[in-house]
C-alpha cells in the first residue's frame, strides 16, 4: 500500500477547479426554462460569493452556449419573475454605458414555489416580511408601535407581536401555535429521514425540541441568555434542513457526557445556520486550494 503524505493530499486538493454550488429545489422547479437557468448560473458564477456581478451579455451567451438574443430575453424573464435585479453601470470618463450590474437572488425558499407567483412573492418580499408573514400564519398580528429610544428620546417604529384568538377557549390546543404536523412540513422532516435514515431518532426528537421551542410563550434560554418568542420564532423559522443535520452530527460528535442533552441541542441549533454556513465556505476554500 502506498503511503499517502500531507504535501500530496495538499497538492491534490489545490488542483481541484473552482465549483459553484447549487440548491437541488433551483435544479429541479420547472418555473424557470433550461436557458433560464444557464443564464443564471453563469450569473452565479461570476458573483462568486457575493450577491451581484457586471458580465457583458456576449459574455454570458458564450459561457451559458445560446445567442446574446436569448441572453436578452432570460435576462427579461429573470427580472421580470424578481430573481434578478438589473442596474445601469457608466463609465466615469466618458459617461458612456457599460455591462449592466446583476444583483442576483438565491434563498430556497425561492426555488421551493411552486407557482409563478409564489417564486414572485418569496423573491420580492424582504427577510423581515418573511418572518412577518411566517409568525401571522403562526396566529400572531405584527403591528407597527413608536417607541421612544433609550438614548435620544426619540419615537423610533419598531415591531410589536400579539398572539390572535379567535375565540375565548384557553385549551391546550388552543394555546398551541404550532401542531408537530407542521413542525414536519417547515423543516421538510420526510426528506431528512429519508436522506438520513441512521439519524431518525436525532431527528424526532429536534422535531419535538422546535415544537417547544416554537411554542414557547416565554421564548427560551440560550447561554444564560433570555429570548423572546418572536426572536426565537425568526431564528429558528430561518433553519433548512442541512442546518438541522449540522447540529445533530455536532451533538453525536460529543465524546464526553453532557450534563442537559436538550439544553445542548437547542444552543447547537440556535447556532447552527452560520456555524454551517462557515463550516461549508471553509470546506470550499480548503477544497479549492485558496
Amino acid at each position: 500500500m502506498t503511503k499517502t503524505t500531507n504535501s500530496d493530499k495538499i497538492r491534490a486538493a489545490s488542483d481541484r477547479s473552482l465549483f459553484l454550488m447549487l440548491d437541488y429545489d433551483f435544479i429541479e422547479t420547472p418555473l424557470l426554462t433550461l436557458h433560464e437557468k444557464a443564464v443564471y448560473v453563469v450569473l452565479r458564477k461570476f458573483a462568486g460569493s457575493k450577491d451581484s456581478c457586471f458580465p457583458a451579455v456576449s459574455t454570458i451567451a458564450k459561457q451559458a452556449q445560446v445567442s446574446r438574443v436569448k441572453v436578452h430575453a432570460c435576462l427579461n424573464s429573470l427580472e421580470e419573475k424578481g430573481i434578478i435585479r438589473r442596474e445601469n453601470r457608466f463609465n466615469d470618463d466618458t459617461g458612456g454605458r457599460t455591462s449592466n450590474i446583476y444583483t442576483i437572488l438565491d434563498k430556497n425558499r425561492i426555488w421551493k414555489a411552486k407557482t409563478l407567483e409564489e417564486l414572485r412573492t418569496a423573491a420580492n418580499e424582504t427577510e423581515l416580511d418573511y418572518f412577518r408573514r411566517r409568525l401571522e400564519q403562526a396566529g400572531y398580528s405584527v403591528t407597527k408601535e413608536k417607541v421612544p429610544t433609550s438614548e435620544t428620546g426619540k419615537l423610533t417604529e419598531v415591531d410589536t407581536l400579539t398572539q390572535d384568538h379567535h375565540n375565548n377557549d384557553n385549551s391546550e390546543n388552543q394555546a398551541k401555535r404550532y401542531k408537530l404536523t407542521d413542525i414536519y412540513d417547515l423543516y421538510e422532516y420526510s426528506g431528512i429521514v429519508q436522506q438520513y435514515p441512521e439519524l431518525k431518532d436525532n431527528i424526532d426528537a429536534v422535531m419535538l425540541l422546535l415544537l417547544d421551542a416554537l411554542n414557547s410563550d416565554a421564548g427560551i434560554k440560550i447561554s444564560g441568555t433570555q429570548y423572546s418568542p418572536i426572536f426565537v420564532s425568526k431564528r429558528f423559522l430561518a433553519l433548512e434542513p442541512s442546518d438541522i443535520v449540522y447540529a445533530i452530527r455536532q451533538f453525536n460528535s460529543r465524546t464526553d457526557a453532557i450534563n442537559s442533552p436538550e439544553s445542548y441541542m437547542l444552543t447547537l441549533l440556535w447556532k447552527s445556520k452560520y456555524q454551517n454556513e462557515l463550516a461549508i465556505t471553509n470546506d470550499v476554500h480548503t477544497d479549492t486550494g485558496m
